[in-house]
């Protein structure tokens, strides 16, 4: 499972709690807490050094302008670093990300280690939006996250993903293009003016996403209308006769779209409705099964973070958008 969690607190439970190889603790938090809790609730009260760097063997010696970035708790070596290098501490990440709370009244979500600890991350929750007609709000977070391995500076993303594992940080890291990296420094100040600039972006991400969504659902579509974008959505293979799992998914897709289910009530037959069709098959009507390499439940994960499920999505928002 390759989930990759170290140590994690938050608001709410992962999906892999229990199960994962890797955690060594795993904290579900109740009612909001300050960046010194979080830091200690998630296990990421800990520094790193850096230590000299040898070669061993029969010529062995000391590497010039080489460290290793290790871990002061354990001696876990995450990278190698030049003499110039500036260590980023798990502590300056939370102070970072406590201008974020106090500058946008924000409250901490989730944080945790990655990757035996060579990365680390901090998730905000700003707050969340309705869109006409749709009584579920959308969530809508920023992220903060670091590495110590030589390779990551500390920066800030928007994302309505829920970070509480690797797949989803690569998703919330790779589905956004509204964020801002500095390299790690002691400057306070630059860090305290790219939370400011996060912030402006972050509010822009939002505004555009309400937009789009508040747009479709503007836009009536037909039955017919419905059926003709589930076959550009799902095309079928030329090299098959009779695409008959293909006509299934586009069937059920349409039949949920057309459906009296509580999932769409009050949404009016518009493209919002036949995205939200889209979004319930591919996170929840669609058939996952286990495999000899991971459980259904693990697929059906993977494929809504960043896999099958959430292309679908993404390329029936840009259809529906274009059209």
């Amino acid at each position: 499972m390759p989930d990759m969690v170290e140590t994690y607190a938050g608001e709410f439970k992962p999906w892999w709690a229990g199960i994962s190889p890797t955690a060594k603790s795993m904290k579900v938090l109740t009612g909001p807490v300050d960046a010194d809790t979080m830091e200690r609730e998630a296990g990421l009260d800990w520094t790193v050094s850096k230590q000299p760097a040898f070669v061993t063997g029969e010529h062995a010696q000391r590497i010039k302008g080489w460290n290793a970035v290790q871990r002061d708790t354990d001696g876990s070596i995450f990278g190698l670093v030049k003499d110039t290098y500036h260590l980023f501490q798990n502590h300056d990440g939370f102070e970072s990300m406590e201008v974020l709370l106090k500058e946008g009244d924000l409250q901490h979500a989730s944080a945790g280690a990655l990757f035996g600890g060579a990365f680390a991350w901090a998730l905000a929750k700003v707050g969340e939006f309705y869109v006409h007609g749709d009584g579920s709000p959308y969530e809508d977070y920023l992220l903060g996250y670091w590495g110590h391995d030589g390779r990551h500076g500390f920066t800030l993303a928007s994302t309505d993903v829920r970070v509480v594992c690797a797949n989803t940080a690569s998703a919330a890291i790779g589905g956004t293009k509204h964020k801002v990296t500095i390299r790690h420094t002691p400057n306070m100040a630059a860090r305290v003016e790219a939370a400011h600039k996060a912030l402006d972006l972050h509010a822009k991400y939002v505004e555009t996403l309400q937009a789009v969504l508040t747009d479709l659902t503007g836009r009536p579509m037909t039955l017919d209308e419905v059926v003709k974008f589930t076959t550009v959505l799902l095309p079928s293979n030329p090299d098959v006769e009779h695409a008959f799992r293909t006509e299934a998914e586009r069937k059920a897709i349409v039949d949920l779209f057309s459906g009296d289910t509580a999932t769409f009530a009050g949404l009016d037959w518009t493209a919002y409705r036949a995205y939200q069709a889209v979004t319930q098959y591919a996170d929840h009507v669609k058939d996952v099964r286990t495999t000899k390499t991971a459980p259904a439940g693990d697929r059906r994960a993977f494929s809504i973070i960043d896999g099958p499920a959430d292309a679908l999505k993404a390329n029936a928002l840009r259809l529906l958008v274009k059209a």
